[in-house]
Parts: structure tokens; C-alpha cells; sequence
């Protein structure tokens, strides 16, 4: 007999908590933090260039569900698979709209090399270099504003 797979979220649990919501009119801490569990598991699933690029993905995973959690029924589907479609669809649509831009053909040090068009239909290819500055900033006129 096959042992049943443990799941980093239980499924009854996160119905549980997702009425608890409802009735509240907002997502309780345990509900949160299950997302949050769920959000990062499908994270390792992918790879990313940069790290950046991963907390951005699960930034916008976060963002989908925090503003879809109502559209969840309860009497027909279960949480833990329409949250992790939704999951899905948020890395995906976050990937291809921001990490993959239009424009860039690849990015090496501090070399950007730049693709465009220009009136005739030619394509130009151009390579920039990037500067940066230093930013000095003064603490103590910051300090200032604040207090």
C-alpha cells in the first residue's frame, strides 16, 4: 500500500482558514502564512538568472492572491489547486511582461546592447555603456526631515 504524499499545506486546513476569512472580511495570519509556504514551493520549481528575479515572481504571486482570495467557492473547488493555478499564472504572465523586456537583447556587466528600429524599417543595434555614480547622501538633512 502507497503511503499518501504530505503536503507542505493541507488542503482541509486552508478551507478551514479561508472561512475563517470570510467571515472576518480578511485573510487571518494562518491563511497568509500558507500561501506564503505555497508561493515558495513553487518557486524551487523554476530557476531564475537572478534572485531578484525569483522575490519578484513571488511578489506578484503574492499580489494575485491577496486581491483574488473572494473569487474562491467554496462549495466547488479545492483551495490548494486553484490557489496554485493561480500561483502558476502569476509567475508565468510576471515573467514574460517584466523579466523577459522588450528592447534588450541581453545584458553582460555593465554593457547593454540596445535593438531598435528606425524610420526606414532598419534595425540598429547599439551597445551603452552604463555609468555609475556613487550617491552620497546626507544623513543627518534626512534626520531632519523626519523628526
Amino acid at each position: 500500500m502507497a503511503k499518501p504524499k504530505k503536503y507542505y499545506v493541507d488542503d482541509v486546513k486552508l478551507k478551514e482558514e479561508l472561512a475563517k476569512s470570510y467571515e472576518q472580511n480578511k485573510l487571518t495570519v494562518e491563511a497568509i502564512n500558507m500561501f506564503l509556504k505555497m508561493v515558495d514551493g513553487a518557486t524551487k520549481r523554476f530557476t531564475y538568472k537572478f534572485e531578484e528575479d525569483r522575490e519578484d515572481c513571488m511578489q506578484s504571486a503574492m499580489e494575485q492572491i491577496l486581491t483574488k482570495w473572494k473569487k474562491f467557492d467554496m462549495e466547488r473547488d479545492k483551495p490548494f489547486a486553484y490557489f496554485a493555478s493561480m500561483i502558476h499564472c502569476a509567475f508565468s504572465c510576471h515573467y514574460k511582461t517584466a523579466i523577459q523586456t522588450k528592447g534588450f537583447k541581453g545584458i553582460d556587466g555593465d554593457d547593454v546592447e540596445i535593438e531598435k528600429i528606425d524610420k526606414e524599417g532598419n534595425k540598429i543595434t547599439r551597445i551603452k555603456k552604463i555609468k555609475h555614480f556613487p550617491q552620497t547622501v546626507s544623513i543627518s538633512d534626512e534626520l531632519n526631515d523626519i523628526i
